[in-house]
């Protein structure tokens, strides 16, 4: 027996002594799975945006993966634990059998996580968008005038005799408000319809970009269309829908008389209308001057909205008289809506929103930030109040009905009479033609680009450009934005535009290197690289000593930012690298080279590892800046320090977080919260949240001051208990407020989130309550 028990316990001792190598074994497998993981996450994430549901099997492996890591931690505790006893010299047969089965859990722990990642493979095969819902509501204002054709639509739709109807009718009349209209109605009885599918077909779009928007939404499968000729997608199409004749037309009018003065009316507004006997006629011959075109009626009666002088009022309406409304005339009509934007600064953001392309969905956070960069909002010092100014402007263009809402608040749409209307005046009421705008074009010839030579902006999408023989010059660019499938530029080609202050390549997805002549950019104020291709940034970029903008997101192969190149950067005040492969290191050097930018006042960053976030919250001008910020794998981080004017929070796996404190808006000892800061405006901005897998923390009480909150997603928190409590007020904040492990007995309190669409928690099983009172359930949370 003594020598049994002798050979087991060698062979047992045998098996600690492998404990370090294969704990390293299963730490390495893990950090790769957790790769793959981040890569799905991003691909969920991106199609979640467009209102697309990830499939029960992606969702399932995420939620398999998250499992696994928090086995994995807890496996490597008690594998610390067992070294720490061999260590003190325990060498006991008990020990051993105990080393033996933690090898044994270890060596398993390590092929399930590999058998884990194999099956991320075949899950590119299941594309994460296929559960969709029927109908998506569409954003729409108050219709007039159209209820009798809705009426006859929504008939026609019930009848089964009828398989297809056609609108029509000249541009701004309301078919688009119609169709949102009898698209919201179906949205009401979504049961009636299998789905429902909307298509913005713009001048220039392909018919195979349409058939695959077609095919898409009908959950085609991608082998009856991947490769497919164009005729044989539409065999598909004509398959799944049968065949498609129009039947029914139906012509969108422009209003009657008295319904489009109604319709003026209820713009210019009462208080107008009645602050002067005479405006009231003059209001009546202005409207009809607008032919019943609800846009003109709309714009032109939101401009005159205010308008108190009878005088001003009398030359508009003579101005209009003497207008032909055929052609251009309707530019001079609309026009009136630009002349009476209150400010130099708003005209020229309204015009540079015609720069992008027919019907495309515009981000307002990058709208912002290129206006930041043309120089429009100079007059604010700090990026904070720059973008508030923004988002003002955005909001009057709005209001003006010069923008319009998007498929979310993210995003703005301009209508394409609008639009028309800005390119010419901005073409000098079209005498010249300073804006070229291409789209979808195979092959630009050479020669074309020779004629843009005195182009002041240059915008080309998802185009093809043919070999430059020679680079021309563009005296007067002022803003190139490309988004096209190149891999280099031409050599010589950033030496020919001197006054260049936006130059935007993002999403160039080939694009490997820039030129080294982009040092000869002088002027030039702001520089997007996201979506690229590019390895390592050029060292001539220390040389753009104006750059206020530098954006660096999703470049999943940058390796190389050069030493000093960053702190070189004079006059940079926004840096984004958020999700960019060489934040993912020890970015500690980075960082400490923000910090000595003295106009730097606004940061995205992902950040991996523990020591970089150090640096980040003892730095008072690094964590104030923080707009984006994504933390991962932070082993040994026990607390966060977010910015009141934090827009964007992400935290995976850091298994030792426990606190979350505000931070000061005031220098000091103490991180006193600044007494002067506006209670109402801590996390006033932030919109997202998302937490996974920080199993000590208990809970989220900061979130009270996130009343404009958009998403929320929290899983595998094992330790959450609450997600909001009455300790969390701002009221009660004498220093940073601290959740700490003690708020277990803060009282439950309901909290308004007005803004709020989706609110996402999983694997918390100690969460009691939630912060939300009945409007918010109310609100459209999905």
């Amino acid at each position: 027996m003594d020598v049994a028990a002798d050979c087991a316990a060698k062979g047992a001792a045998h098996s600690r002594d492998q404990l370090p190598q294969n704990l390293d074994s299963l730490a390495n497998a893990m950090e790769e799975l957790k790769h793959v993981y981040q890569d799905v996450k991003e691909r969920v994430k991106r199609e979640e945006q467009f209102q697309n549901k990830r499939t029960r099997e992606v969702d399932a492996w995420l939620c398999s993966v998250e499992n696994m890591e928090r086995e994995v931690n807890e496996l490597m505790v008690k594998s610390d634990i067992e070294i720490q006893k061999k260590c003190l010299g325990s060498c006991c047969l008990t020990n051993c059998r105990s080393s033996y089965k933690l090898g044994k859990m270890i060596r398993a722990k390590v092929a399930a996580v590999a058998e884990l990642q194999s099956r991320a493979d075949n899950l590119d095969e299941v594309p994460v968008p296929l559960i969709r819902p029927a109908v998506n509501e569409m954003p729409m204002e108050k219709s007039v005038g159209l209820d009798l054709l809705f009426d006859r639509v929504w008939r026609w739709l019930g009848d089964e005799e009828v398989g297809s109807i056609g609108i029509y009718g000249i541009g701004g009349v309301g078919k688009t408000t119609l169709l949102a209209k009898i698209n919201n109605g179906v949205l009401k009885r979504n049961n009636e319809f299998d789905v429902v599918i909307w298509i913005t077909v713009s001048k220039v779009e392909t018919i195979e970009r349409v058939q695959e928007q077609i095919l898409n939404r009908l959950d085609v499968p991608d082998y009856k269309w991947k490769d497919r000729s164009q005729d044989e997608k539409a065999l598909e199409i004509f398959q799944v829908c049968h065949q498609m004749e129009v039947q029914k037309m139906v012509e969108v009018k422009c209003l009657g008389e008295e319904e489009a003065f109604a319709l003026f009316q209820a713009n210019v507004g009462e208080d107008t209308l009645n602050s002067h006997p005479q405006i009231p006629n003059l209001a009546r011959i202005i409207a009809q001057e607008c032919h019943g075109l609800p846009l003109a009626l709309v714009t032109i009666g939101r401009a005159l909205a205010g308008s108190t002088a009878p005088e001003e009022w009398k030359m508009k309406a003579q101005m209009f008289k003497n207008q032909s409304y055929e052609s251009q005339g309707i530019y001079s009509v609309l026009e009136l809506s630009y002349d009476k934007l209150p400010s130099d600064t708003i005209k020229s953001c309204f015009i540079y929103c015609s720069l992008f392309p027919e019907d495309h969905e515009i981000c307002c956070d990058q709208l912002i930030e290129l206006w930041i960069g043309e120089g429009f909002l100079d007059e604010f010092d700090h990026i904070h109040e720059a973008r508030n100014q923004g988002g003002i402007i955005i909001e009057h263009l709005q209001h003006a009905h010069l923008l319009v809402n998007g498929i979310s608040e993210k995003y703005v749409t301009m209508h394409d009479l609008i639009r028309d209307m800005a390119l010419w005046i901005a073409g000098e009421r079209g005498r010249k033609k300073k804006f070229v705008v291409e789209k979808q074009v195979e092959s630009i010839e050479a020669d074309k680009v020779a004629t843009w030579k005195e182009a002041q902006r240059i915008l080309l999408w998802d185009c093809s450009v043919e070999e430059l023989n020679e680079s021309p010059s563009f005296l007067n660019l002022e803003t190139l934005i490309v988004s096209c499938k190149l891999m280099s530029y031409p050599s010589g080609l950033f030496g020919y535009m001197p006054i260049i202050r936006v130059l935007d390549l993002s999403k160039n997805f080939g694009l490997i290197e820039l030129p080294v002549e982009i040092d000869r950019l002088a002027s030039l104020q702001y520089l997007n690289l996201s979506y690229t291709q590019i390895v390592k940034l050029p060292i001539q970029l220390e040389k753009l000593s104006k750059l206020r903008c530098l954006i660096l997101d999703e470049m999943h192969l940058l390796r190389i930012i050069p030493r000093q190149l960053i702190s070189k950067l004079s006059s940079l005040q926004l840096f984004s690298i958020f999700n960019s492969m060489v934040a993912h290191g020890d970015c500690k050097a980075l960082l400490k080279e923000l910090e000595c930018l003295e106009h730097l006042n606004e940061i995205s960053i992902r950040l991996k590892r523990a020591l970089p976030t150090q640096t980040l919250f003892n730095s008072h001008k690094l964590r104030r800046s923080i707009r984006r910020l994504s933390l991962q794998d932070c082993a040994g981080m026990s607390f966060v320090l977010l910015s009141p004017h934090l827009q964007m929070l992400e935290i995976y796996s850091c298994s030792e977080l426990r606190f979350v404190k505000i931070s000061a808006e005031k220098e000091g000892p103490c991180d006193m919260v600044h007494p002067n800061f506006p209670s109402h405006q801590y996390f006033c901005k932030l919109r997202e949240v998302e937490i996974v897998f920080c199993p000590r923390l208990l809970n989220l009480t900061w979130l009270a001051h996130a009343q404009n909150l958009l998403s929320l997603v929290v899983r595998n928190c094992e330790s959450l208990e609450e997600v909001i409590g009455e300790g969390g007020g701002v009221a009660e904040i004498e220093q940073d407020l601290v959740v700490s492990t003690k708020a277990k007995e803060y009282i439950w309190k309901t909290l308004p989130f007005p803004s709020l669409r989706e609110f996402n928690v999983r694997f918390c099983p100690s969460l009691r309550k939630l912060p939300f009172d009945s409007d918010t359930w109310d609100s459209k949370i999905r």
